[in-house]
């Protein structure tokens, strides 16, 4: 269930239910306070979705009147519908999947969109803005964008309440069959990235990650390399007679996630490649994935699983699965191995390895096969410009 609400409406619904996620569409709306000063305040904090909304030159070029609502949306679309690994469109494309699937997995859950205080025309205007915008998202997956909190929704008691707002987030919740398609797409498109998010909160091994959330995880990791989610995807397609324009565009979401999965195992086995040459003492030599397509069976799958579980399968091997992740996504992005970039990312995916100088080694490696690439390429201008 989604709503847009004004920041008095929405208080009511806090009161009364804790299970809501709170975005803003004002920098300048932070937080508010729930319930009287002493034991029984609150605090509701609000957060800032950059990478889902219209870029600031967007709005603001809105607000002037230099661009229309229907030239935003259609900019949103564009980044939306792309196939191509742009950054922009890839950070738009992965945060729209967490949210989608934030409202679709978790029963109950409320997802809830500040309308901007109407202050003056700016604030109205982007008000107005929001509106269409946010509608326009959300019906694409066949989702309604309610500005009003129904009456018998509050009414009762607390428990009375939960149930009531369960039930209602649980039928205003379900995607329609092509939301339902565009969401797998996202994920097939972005499962390393996803995947990677899902593994980034995570700050106490012991205490933030269970035995079985960390199995599944490494589970999950194989899973991306084996190209799973390739047949997932094509599995759950949607059917049906379609247009020619529509079964194109098909085949090319198919052959766009194949290519991924093709590049996921080249950026893992080039992880592979950089972790075990380092002869590091503590760290397991990683185990090389074989070529996309190339499907094991029996005893050499078998085989396999065994190594990625003695790389992986430890609670001291959650660092090198986090910097698996961090390498792929890089790669995915075109961040260049060995730039500050490239090695922040890394030290902050390694940071949970247990080998106090492997980070470091890491990223004096990475650094020195970027100034290599740079010389090399450097000496074959020079060797074109004397020919």
């Amino acid at each position: 269930m989604v709503f847009y609400l004004t920041e008095n409406k929405a208080k009511k619904l806090f009161k009364k239910y804790n299970r809501t996620v709170v975005f803003a569409v004002d920098r300048a709306m932070k937080a508010c306070t729930i319930g009287e000063d002493g034991d029984k305040a609150s605090t509701v904090y609000y957060k800032y979705l950059e990478e889902m909304y219209p870029s600031t030159d967007e709005i603001n070029g809105y607000i002037r009147g230099d661009i229309s609502a229907k030239k935003v949306i259609k900019n949103f679309r564009k980044k939306m519908n792309t196939l191509k690994p742009v950054p922009e469109a890839i950070d738009l494309q992965v945060t729209i999947a967490t949210l989608m699937n934030m409202l679709s997995s978790n029963e109950g859950t409320v997802i809830v969109f500040l309308r901007p205080e109407h202050t003056d025309n700016d604030s109205r205007k982007l008000d107005k803005l929001f509106k269409k915008y946010l509608s326009f998202l959300f019906e694409g997956f066949g989702l309604e964008l309610q500005t009003n909190i129904p009456k018998k929704l509050l009414k009762g008691k607390r428990k009375e309440i939960a149930r009531r707002i369960i039930r209602a987030a649980s039928s205003k919740s379900a995607l329609s069959k092509v939301g339902r398609h565009r969401l797998n797409l996202l994920f097939a498109l972005h499962y390393a990235d996803i995947q990677k998010a899902s593994l980034d909160h995570v700050e106490d091994l012991d205490e933030d990650l269970t035995k079985k959330q960390f199995t599944n995880a490494v589970a999950r990791f194989y899973k991306m390399l084996n190209g799973d989610f390739v047949q997932d995807f094509q599995k759950h397609m949607l059917r049906g007679e379609c247009s020619k324009k529509e079964k194109k565009s098909r085949k090319n979401q198919v052959k766009c996630i194949e290519k991924q999965a093709k590049r996921n195992i080249e950026y893992y086995n080039e992880y592979c490649e950089m972790v075990n040459g380092l002869s590091v003492d503590g760290i397991p030599e990683l185990p090389k994935f074989p070529k996309y397509g190339k499907k094991l069976k029996g005893k050499k799958q078998k085989k396999l699983v065994k190594k990625f579980d003695k790389a992986f399968g430890k609670r001291k091997g959650f660092g090198l699965l986090r910097g698996a992740y961090a390498h792929i996504v890089t790669q995915t992005y075109g961040i260049q191995i060995g730039t500050s970039e490239y090695n922040d990312a890394m030290e902050d995916s390694h940071k949970h390895v247990p080998v106090e100088d492997f980070s470091k080694a890491y990223s004096t490696l990475a650094t020195k096969i970027r100034k290599a690439e740079a010389a090399a390429k450097k000496e074959a201008e020079k060797a074109k410009a004397n020919a």
